[in-house]
């Protein structure tokens, strides 16, 4: 069962993640949803974490890029998937750094 993080801003855009991961349970398993990139890499040390669904446009100060790079380089076994409503461009070239 891949166990995975939600951190999404938006609090509808969160709910319904968690709906979506939730109704494919034999699949996944929620283990957290958060609303700002804060507090990840604790839940990262403490859980075992497969993949975390991350929006770009996480509130905090630091933006979803930076919290994915912050994330890869202590944990790099974790996938992300990086999600935006946004519709700057730049966005796909600069995850892939």
């Amino acid at each position: 069962m891949v166990q995975v993080v939600i951190a999404a801003g938006n609090p509808l855009e969160r709910k319904y993640l968690e709906i979506l991961i939730k109704k494919e349970s034999k699949k996944f398993h929620l283990i957290h949803s958060v609303g700002e990139f804060h507090g990840i890499e604790e839940i990262c040390q403490t859980e075992r974490v497969d993949l975390i669904i991350i929006d770009i446009d996480t509130v905090n100060d630091l933006n979803g890029l930076e919290g994915v790079k912050q994330i890869k380089e202590q944990f790099p076994d974790i996938k992300m998937l990086i999600i935006t409503g946004q519709p700057e461009c730049s966005y796909p070239d600069r995850a892939k750094e």
